[in-house]
């Protein structure tokens, strides 16, 4: 995607709500679950669920769903748990997979972006919480330590 068509790209997160069913029915990012989970949160939204939307021709570039949750560190006769946001679904449609935004920037970076700006508003309006959770695929691992995360696997 050369200078001009970046800047031609508009995109915006609509919540799931808000999105037709057929548009829903379209996306495919490749894996089957992931696909009919997206229709399923139109039905019964179990977090909250936004659609990234590629305004130049309507498509869903993606979606992510998150929600509360914690992170329990147990200790000697003891535990705590420290509030956490739950990226539980993040995916990208395979039409958007793997392209660039810009020379930088994948599609699935300047969703995850916005995913994280969308969950730190979040958190400094609302609900503070201390950590981000992301569960991943071996495929995902790359994506995130591209985008600044560590790999960290256990808590307790």
């Amino acid at each position: 995607m050369g200078f001009e068509e970046v800047k031609k790209f508009k995109y915006k997160f609509k919540r799931i709500s808000s999105i037709n069913i057929e548009l829903i029915e379209e996306f495919s990012c490749g894996l089957e679950e992931l696909d009919k989970k997206l229709i399923q949160m139109k039905e019964n939204d179990e977090g909250t669920t936004f659609v990234f939307l590629d305004e130049t021709n309507g498509q869903i570039i993606g979606y992510c769903t998150y929600c509360a949750s914690g992170l329990k560190k147990a200790y000697e006769n003891d535990s705590i748990t420290y509030p956490a946001a739950e990226i539980k679904y993040f995916a990208i449609d395979k039409t958007y997979q793997h392209k660039s935004y810009d020379d930088d920037f994948k599609f699935s970076d300047l969703m995850l972006c916005e995913v994280l700006k969308k969950l730190i508003e979040i958190s400094e309006e609302a609900i503070s919480f201390d950590y981000i959770l992301l569960y991943s695929v071996p495929e995902a691992v790359n994506f995130y330590k591209r985008n600044g995360f560590c790999e960290f696997t256990e808590f307790m």
